[in-house]
């Protein structure tokens, strides 16, 4: 109370005097500050957009093998046709293999000399960059002596490879691929890629 009318008392004596009081600066509201904008966004949209970062780094780096026709040997045999493999991938492959074989019903029904079994070509591909092309060892197996094959032969390659050097056993990937011979218009044998 003694401060109020101490101030009471002076104010008093100044306006006697014809003075008075400094004034007051009038109070601002205090102004909006503003956030930044990565600071205004949630946290939990952060980390969804991490983990799809991360998923699309994953998917473009996945291995997307697949096989392509190159030049054909003797058009009306569809098994003398050079195939080449393809990475799809960004990280390099090392190590590929190939697993070859018809299917075991056409044995019976081709006619000539058919060799029997699987034929497996291991490391044809020492080193397959992204995209880069090996042919596909697989011809040998069906170069028998004036081998005929009826329509809708099968013909399954397993392409089996090691990422980037990392040749263990239990990282090795494997992909399969099945192809079916039809008989063109022409009676010549062509490949079909079947799923």
């Amino acid at each position: 109370m003694a401060n109020s009318k101490g101030k009471r008392k002076l104010r008093r004596m100044l306006q006697e005097a014809g003075l008075s009081l400094p004034l007051r600066p009038p109070t601002q509201p205090a102004a909006p500050t503003s956030t930044l904008l990565w600071k205004r966004i949630p946290k939990w949209l952060y980390g969804c957009a991490v983990i799809l970062t991360i998923a699309i780094t994953l998917l473009t780096d996945y291995q997307w093998l697949h096989i392509e026709k190159d030049s054909s040997l003797n058009p009306t045999n569809p098994f003398g046709q050079s195939l080449v493999v393809v990475n799809g991938g960004h990280i390099p492959l090392t190590g590929v293999d190939a697993e070859c074989a018809f299917s075991p019903e056409l044995k019976g029904e081709a006619s000539g000399e058919v060799p029997g079994g699987r034929d497996i070509w291991q490391g044809f591909a020492h080193y397959l960059p992204h995209h880069g092309r090996a042919t596909v060892p697989c011809r040998p197996i069906w170069s028998g002596k004036d081998v005929q094959f009826p329509d809708s032969a099968i013909f399954e390659i397993k392409i089996t490879y090691a990422y980037y050097h990392l040749n263990l056993e239990f990282l090795r990937r494997s992909q399969d691929f099945h192809f079916k011979s039809l008989v063109g218009s022409d009676g010549s044998q062509h490949w079909q890629y079947v799923q």
